[in-house]
């Protein structure tokens, strides 16, 4: 991951929360079948709401992003 990484995580962050602001709750560091390496963002938003969010590690661009709905008894 290092290898690729020209985006530090804090740069990531402020890209990711610049995006869909809200509180981080978790943050993991993938490479993608592509070979493409990104952080991953699950952000809380006040709307009760969760974001993930995936950033570029090389670019800052936001790779992709998807609301997680959560229902009882389904995940």
């Amino acid at each position: 991951f290092s290898e690729q990484m020209k985006i530090d995580y804090a740069r990531a962050k402020e890209i990711a929360l610049q995006f869909y602001p809200g509180e981080i709750l978790e943050v993991e560091y993938e490479i993608e079948e592509s070979g493409l390496a990104v952080y991953e963002f699950d952000i809380w938003q006040a709307t009760d709401e969760v974001i993930k969010l995936e950033v570029n590690s090389r670019t800052g661009e936001i790779h992709e992003f998807s609301r997680e709905l959560w229902q009882i008894g389904y995940e």
